[in-house]
């Protein structure tokens, strides 16, 4: 029996594989890696800190501490957060395989793939900046795929 996958559903998910894939190297090099010291956190908010004056730093409100608070944050959560983060590729990397073989259920177990960012930045960042950022392109790009999925779900099972 051939199953009749459109050329959309093929590209979207081999995007979605590419994408995964690369995040999942990216995430188990830095899980090899390990959390970075306290000294190393506090150079780089000075870096950061020299990089602006005065004036852009009071321009910019509590964003600089926002950022601080957020790689302060993930790096005290490293393998909370990174556990999670894999956790979740490997839940994409499952519904993508069953939209792949035709099944309607990957599909929604995609839907679930796409709300972890999203869940997981609310839980670890409440309220901070940087977490918003990552709402941001979470939902931008889980909408849009979940969208362009979607359209293929009246040829699946």
């Amino acid at each position: 029996m051939t199953e009749n996958r459109s050329t959309t559903l093929k590209v979207l998910c081999i995007l979605s594989w590419v994408y995964i894939g690369l995040s999942m190297i990216s995430t188990t090099f830095e899980m090899a890696k390990g959390p970075v010291t306290p000294d190393i956190i506090e150079e780089q908010k000075s870096q950061m800190l020299e990089m602006y004056t005065e004036d852009q730093i009071e321009q910019m409100g509590g964003m600089l501490d926002d950022i601080f608070v957020f790689m302060e944050v993930s790096n005290e959560q490293f393998y909370a957060i990174n556990t999670i983060g894999i956790l979740t590729l490997l839940l994409g990397l499952l519904a993508v395989i069953m939209m792949f073989k035709m099944n309607r259920a990957g599909y929604y177990l995609y839907l679930t793939y796409t709300i972890a960012p999203i869940a997981s930045a609310v839980y670890f960042f409440p309220g901070n900046f940087m977490s918003w950022v990552l709402i941001v392109f979470s939902l931008f790009f889980g909408a849009l795929f979940a969208i362009l999925y979607g359209l293929q779900l009246k040829t699946m099972k």
